[in-house]
């Protein structure tokens, strides 16, 4: 549906991001995870597992599992920043434009497109909205390592490849707070997205 309604959301890691966008297919939103997009990319995009194999020669195995492919790659990316860009000057144009075609497909009304890299690589330019998941940044960085298992250094090196918190609530539309844990925040988030989506579905009338 070319003329659906695109919100980007957006956080940092462990914000909760993908707990907003679960509770918003819930209200017939549909989600476009720009995560499982690159990792279906790298699993499947012959030429661009080419060009990572010629440039880390001896450091990257482009026939191992994708999930390994991908740890590999993000040790290499996080201690270095010219290959960071060159990773993400490779990688992005094809996720982005993913991204694109599965708007344009969509039979939704209402599109959300979960990025953490939303404001990063400009793509709060194509959206008609953006929210943005704030949280305690210590919270966040307990949750990313429980879930993931990778270390504290290894999370904020992550972090710190994107915009900060302050950053990405001052170019957000809409804040959804999650300062909790369990039920009550659930709860309390299912609310918010409700409101607010029944507010966008309003305006589109």
């Amino acid at each position: 549906m070319e003329d659906s309604y695109v919100i980007g959301l957006t956080g940092i890691m462990g914000s909760g991001k993908s707990m907003v966008a679960k509770i918003a297919k819930e209200f017939n939103v549909e989600v476009i995870d720009a995560d499982i997009i690159a990792f279906d990319i790298l699993h499947h995009d012959a030429i661009l597992r080419e060009k990572i194999q010629e440039r880390w020669e001896g450091k990257v195995d482009i026939k191992s599992r994708t999930a390994f492919l991908r740890s590999k790659i993000m040790r290499i990316i996080m201690d270095d920043d010219e290959e960071y860009k060159w990773y993400m000057d490779l990688i992005m144009p094809i996720i982005i434009d993913r991204i694109r075609h599965l708007i344009q497909d969509s039979e939704k009304t209402i599109v959300l497109v979960d990025a953490p890299l939303l404001f990063e690589v400009g793509f709060d330019g194509v959206t008609d909205e953006n929210w943005v998941v704030v949280t305690d940044k210590q919270r966040a960085v307990e949750r990313v390592m429980e879930c993931s298992g990778l270390n504290e250094e290894t999370v904020l090196k992550v972090m710190g490849k994107q915009f900060n918190q302050g950053d990405k609530m001052k170019k957000a539309d809409r804040l959804f707070w999650n300062m909790a844990d369990g039920l009550d925040i659930k709860e309390m988030l299912w609310e918010q997205v409700e409101k607010t989506v029944k507010n966008v579905k309003i305006k589109l009338l």
